[in-house]
């Protein structure tokens, strides 16, 4: 009777045990998975593990950085994965022989960062389709035909950059994309700012200036805010609606949209700082 008893007391120690293992399993398996943390992948200097920025793509896990040793790199790249290419100096990129684009984003949903890049010499410096997003920071987009375009539903934001002598225009924002752009100057383009369809665009501390046709273009149902910036030299119009009266005949491109904001400077602009002259109250 004692054997029996003491079995009896272990097999009730044994089945508590394994049922406390089995709890402490579950409520394992329940906690959210632990991230091993971003990556850095090197690209040209001494350091570098990779020989290009395609090939550091192609290897790249979401949330990796990509750092750019000083150098030109002749690129066109298609990117549809989560990562930051960034610029550790004077860091150039251009598209390959017959490129159409230096980075394309998109269609799929992408979330893309870039630092301390120049972008020159494509038909389009950065091209964002579908749901791609793209944070710009520090940046120079120059030399381009279109420097920044973007389509679709995307969304970017550009801060502290420059958009500079682009050979059509500086920016173009159409579909329903989304743009922020702050703290950064616009110059020396055919239009600077171009926004349309049903398009949103925040322009924020900005200096629009010296562009060879207008400032900023908005047309059909884009809606636009426009805060604390200036709008100065541009050849044509600093800021213009497309409407008849400013010259724009186009009934499908006819401004229809939304645009408010406060603090605007406009000077020096060659036909009109404004168009129409009810955009007075945006000063």
């Amino acid at each position: 009777m004692i054997n029996i008893e003491v079995a009896r007391r272990n097999s009730g120690i044994l089945f508590s045990y394994l049922h406390l293992g089995l709890a402490v399993l579950l409520f394992v398996s329940l906690l959210p998975p632990v991230s091993a943390g971003a990556a850095t992948l090197k690209v040209g200097g001494e350091e570098a593990e990779f020989e290009s920025i395609g090939k550091a793509l192609r290897s790249a896990a979401s949330g990796d950085v990509i750092e750019l040793a000083p150098g030109l790199y002749e690129e066109s790249l298609r990117i549809e994965s989560d990562v930051t290419l960034k610029g550790m100096g004077d860091v150039v990129l251009t598209p390959e022989p017959e490129g159409e684009y230096v980075i394309a984003v998109g269609p799929r949903r992408t979330s893309l960062g870039l630092e301390g890049l120049e972008i020159r010499g494509g038909e389009r410096g950065l091209w964002l389709e579908g749901e791609a997003e793209v944070r710009v920071t520090n940046c120079k987009f120059i030399d381009n035909r279109e420097g920044v375009r973007a389509e679709g539903v995307s969304s970017f934001s550009l801060k502290n950059s420059l958009i500079s002598d682009n050979n059509w225009n500086g920016i173009v924002v159409q579909g329903e994309a989304e743009a922020l752009i702050e703290n950064s100057n616009v110059k020396g383009n055919n239009d600077g700012i171009v926004a349309g369809d049903r398009s949103s665009l925040r322009l924020m501390e900005s200096k629009v200036t010296d562009n060879n046709a207008s400032g900023v273009l908005l047309q059909a149902r884009t809606s636009a805010t426009l805060e604390d910036n200036q709008f100065a030299d541009n050849f044509i119009y600093g800021l213009v609606l497309s409407r008849p009266e400013c010259g724009f005949k186009d009934f499908y491109s006819r401004f229809r949209g939304e645009i408010e904001g406060s603090g605007n400077l406009f000077s020096g602009n060659g036909i009109e700082d404004f168009c129409p002259p009810a955009l007075k109250k945006l000063g």
